[in-house]
């Protein structure tokens, strides 16, 4: 059997692991011969495995596929030679929302966390014994200087780096006892993440770059076409599906990449200086979006920012400083 990095790449070229699985036991598959050309050479991989965009999309006016051609998967439309995220990949049968997930506990707990980066005797401590609970529903702003420590107590709070020091529980989950994929797992089931560089895909389009997760995510089933639509409906980039990211403002790819986020109901919606890259205006309006979207959605936020109009929308504002949570 196929491994799991064989299996994504082979999912992002419109090939099922199955269907390769027995290509490896001596079963050709061999194609219809009413499948068009194009449809038989699948141009999604580049060198080294980058997937790139590929022809434009089928219309009406195109033969329906025979029998053994692909079909739509969970785009729900026909495939064409570009990434896509067949129904394989949606391995299991639930589907998730924060709402069943939380209960009435905190949704983060931290205990004494303590985090510093150097090497044997010179180690510079950036965290100092942090104390922080997160509630369902509630906005909480971390501020201070530039390299108090605030990206990192994100990361520790979202599982992508450890603490060296002190418990870290996200949704009652302990992630000092998590491996590297089961937090990923719990990251990726429970957490947004928005950065301040947007990370955008720039050869991928808007809806290809907010239908990501559903390549990675295991536990969701859905159509990842109509996810993708809905969440960027509700950003207000509905029109914008099959855009390239570098045709789009800073305003939109920053709301490009919170549609990315939501795309998965997360519980909580951590923010890391979302605004710093926009004008005034452009700023005013994420602020408010992320407002709407915690109070509709009873999205938890933990923002790291220095926007005083995200602040003063906040339920708490902690001022990180000397390691320690003022």
């Amino acid at each position: 059997p196929l491994d799991g990095v064989c299996r994504v790449r082979l999912l992002f070229i419109g090939q099922k692991p199955d269907q390769a699985d027995d290509a490896k036991k001596g079963d050709t598959g061999h194609r219809s011969a009413s499948v068009s050309a194009t449809e038989s050479r699948p141009r999604a991989v580049g060198r080294r495995g980058h997937f790139r965009r590929g022809g434009p999309l089928p219309d009406s006016n195109h033969a329906a596929p025979s029998e053994n051609a692909p079909s739509g998967g969970a785009l729900g439309r026909p495939r064409r030679p570009g990434m896509k995220f067949p129904v394989s990949c949606l391995r299991q049968e639930t589907k998730f929302t924060h709402n069943e997930q939380m209960n009435s506990d905190p949704l983060v707990q931290l205990n004494g966390v303590h985090r510093g980066f150097g090497r044997r005797g010179k180690v510079r401590p950036v965290l100092r014994g942090i104390d922080l609970e997160v509630a369902p529903g509630e906005l909480v702003c971390l501020t201070g200087r530039s390299g108090a420590g605030k990206t990192t107590l994100l990361h520790i709070v979202s599982g992508l780096e450890r603490a060296d020091e002190g418990d870290v529980l996200l949704n009652g989950q302990d992630l000092n006892r998590l491996g590297e994929s089961g937090r990923a797992g719990l990251r990726a089931r429970t957490v947004g993440i928005v950065f301040q560089a947007f990370n955008l895909l720039e050869h991928l389009t808007v809806g290809e770059n907010v239908m990501l997760p559903a390549a990675f995510l295991r536990g969701w089933k859905g159509n990842a076409r109509d996810r993708a639509v809905e969440v960027l409906d509700r950003v207000g980039l509905g029109d914008r599906f099959e855009s390239l990211p570098r045709v789009l403002s800073g305003g939109e790819r920053q709301r490009v990449a919170l549609a990315r986020a939501l795309f998965a109901v997360p519980a909580l919606l951590i923010c890391d200086e979302v605004t710093a890259n926009l004008d005034l205006e452009t700023a005013g309006e994420v602020v408010a979006l992320i407002d709407s979207l915690r109070r509709d959605e009873n999205i938890a936020v933990l923002a790291a920012t220095h926007d005083e109009a995200l602040v003063r929308l906040a339920d708490r504002r902690l001022q990180l400083e000397d390691g320690l949570l003022r």
